[in-house]
């Protein structure tokens, strides 16, 4: 999100109003020079290793939330933002694109796709053997649960 603020400048005797528009997020490498070419000025930075690789989980974040909220016929422009955001964050891990493939694959042939649109609502699960053990989250002696954490 965007914040603005409008600044004043006396040079000469003249004033130079403007506004300065605060985004603080990860941006594509020509970014800078397009807003230049608009006759703005951008201020930038680059990241060093760790925060880049921190920064690339929070714009995976924003985009797939742009992607959420796009009309139908937008869709596949957020969608290759998305991508590109995945793309760059498996470089910045040392990961090759095949391997991601790999075990995108391995996962569909376990537990398949998404295709027949299963919906989870909920699961009545069979009570414990034991009876010490406690499945609710704020449980003093919470024991593991035998069951994934994710579906």
């Amino acid at each position: 999100m965007a914040t603005r603020c409008h600044l004043a400048a006396s040079a000469l005797g003249g004033t130079v109003s403007g506004v300065r528009v605060a985004y603080n997020k990860l941006v594509r490498d020509q970014i800078p020079d397009i807003i230049a070419a608009a006759r703005s000025q951008p201020s930038t930075r680059v990241l060093d290793h760790a925060s880049y690789r921190g920064t690339l989980r929070s714009k995976l974040l924003e985009e797939a939330r742009e992607a959420e909220a796009a009309p139908d016929d937008q869709l596949a422009s957020e969608l290759a933002d998305v991508l590109e955001v995945l793309r760059a964050l498996a470089k910045a891990h040392d990961m090759e694109w095949e391997d991601i493939e790999l075990q995108a694959r391995r996962k569909r042939a376990e537990r398949g796709g998404f295709d027949r649109r299963i919906f989870l609502e909920h699961v009545d699960q069979a009570p414990s053997r034991d009876a010490d053990r406690c499945a609710a989250p704020a449980c003093p002696n919470r024991q593991p649960r035998d069951r994934p954490d994710r579906w």
